[in-house]
């Protein structure tokens, strides 16, 4: 398996839907082998059954994981990264806030051995991967 995309969620049930048919949909699209793992870091709305019943891609795995209680976004992430069966391994934030487009340089330069870490951000423009 290629590319597991984990996405911390804690009551983003009005966008849960979108963001795996967006991610499962980004995997296919790029004929990567791959799995999105949701993390329902203890939501008090129907996060993770939402996220569960989304239609995706045959090719595509879901994991969703349900945290009984908060613990907060690093831990949902840390849960999601050790449930990953991929070779390379993000996380991307609820929402849809960062087009996954943009994550195929930072696998590119991993893959290529370039660099063993990857980091993007909204906040730096263009922000070119050129820190790895």
């Amino acid at each position: 398996m290629t590319l597991s995309i984990v996405i911390p969620a804690f009551d983003e049930g009005k966008k849960i839907s979108r963001d795996v048919q967006a991610t499962t949909e980004f995997i296919a699209k790029h004929r990567l082998t791959g799995e999105v793992i949701i993390v329902d870091d203890g939501s008090s709305d129907e996060t993770a059954t939402l996220a569960r019943e989304v239609v995706i891609p045959s090719e595509v795995q879901r994991t969703v994981i349900r945290n009984n209680i908060h613990r907060g976004k690093g831990f949902a992430i840390r849960t999601g990264i050790l449930a990953s069966r991929a070779e390379y391994v993000m996380f991307a934030d609820s929402g849809l806030t960062v087009p996954f487009e943009n994550a195929l340089r930072g696998l590119r330069l991993l893959q290529e051995g370039t660099c063993e870490l990857a980091h993007g951000s909204r906040r730096l423009p263009g922000s070119p991967f050129d820190l790895c």
